[in-house]
């Protein structure tokens, strides 16, 4: 079961099931407003109590009961839908909706396991990429830092104003948060290689491709969640905070990390990364934390 954490965006279709072991079948338990309006149902009511079978395709449904164990320690539907390549839901009309879902579990108990079945509103990336194309001068490329495979601190800084700029003329809400480790971790030379390279792919697990997530140079990194609402900031940054953590003290138990995070609201770079700056260094004394700009 995959244990990286993916922040939700208001606009994501969430479909919650239970696995029923005993009865050897699974149930929709809840569904939410956008994954009504990706299937064209008007209300959920037809839907909650239903078997998961009932909005799925043929070839997807097929793929599940072939694979699926009725055990508490088997092949669950975590591990089965994660595999399928051309997953498709079934819509009102009976056609085919190919999607691309992530799948958590949940809290369960024996015999009942609860997963959540996550599809992912791409529309804002979709957007941000055709005001890049406009905002940016013909043929410009980003470039990548060579030893860790993300932008680097030019090209980092030319995303920043870009996304600035996006949030600026749409009504899309971003959080923005600033990464770097505690003041007391020992990182000099390959160690430190070793943790800017745990850092990066911490981060890159725990968020959904559509993000973006790039070095800022001074150690620093820098990520941000597209679609993010102000409301859900503090609990996404955390979480990926908590895993960054995880994966960081199983490469070494000292090693501490610490977020500043902001809400992209019209401000320009300079003021926004000074905002950045002031938070990060709260969260650094307080000491393997998350702290919020107060600007």
């Amino acid at each position: 079961m995959n244990d990286n954490v993916i922040a939700r965006r208001a606009n994501d279709a969430v479909i919650s099931l239970q696995q029923n072991n005993v009865l050897r079948k699974v149930i929709i338990s809840a569904i939410n407003d956008q994954a009504l309006q990706l299937l064209g149902f008007d209300s959920g009511t037809l839907l909650i109590g239903a078997p998961l079978d009932s909005i799925l395709d043929l070839n997807t449904k097929h793929i599940i009961s072939s694979y699926v164990e009725y055990t508490n320690s088997g092949t669950d539907l975590a591990d089965v839908i994660s595999k399928i390549s051309n997953f498709a839901l079934l819509n009102c009309k009976l056609q085919a909706v190919p999607v691309k879902p992530k799948i958590f579990r949940v809290t369960s108990e024996k015999d009942l396991l609860n997963y959540e079945l996550l599809v992912r509103d791409t529309s804002i990336s979709q957007k941000l990429a055709a005001f890049r194309s406009e905002r940016l001068p013909a043929g410009t490329r980003y470039t990548m830092d060579k030893d860790l495979e993300i932008l680097d601190p030019a090209s980092t800084k030319t995303e920043i104003d870009v996304i600035l700029g996006f949030v600026r003329e749409s009504s899309i809400e971003a959080v923005i948060s600033l990464v770097a480790l505690d003041p007391t971790v020992n990182n000099a030379g390959d160690a430190q290689k070793k943790m800017h390279s745990v850092i990066v792919g911490a981060l890159s697990a725990n968020m959904r491709y559509t993000d973006i997530v790039g070095y800022l140079g001074n150690n620093q990194f820098m990520f941000v969640l597209l679609g993010c609402s102000k409301a859900d900031a503090h609990v996404a940054v955390s979480r990926i905070h908590a895993r960054v953590s995880e994966r960081l003290a199983q490469y070494s138990p000292d090693a501490t990390i610490s977020f500043g995070y902001a809400n992209i609201c019209g401000a320009e770079y300079n003021s926004l990364l000074a905002n950045l700056q002031q938070a990060l260094l709260l969260a650094h004394r307080q000491g393997k934390s998350v702290a919020a700009s107060t600007n």
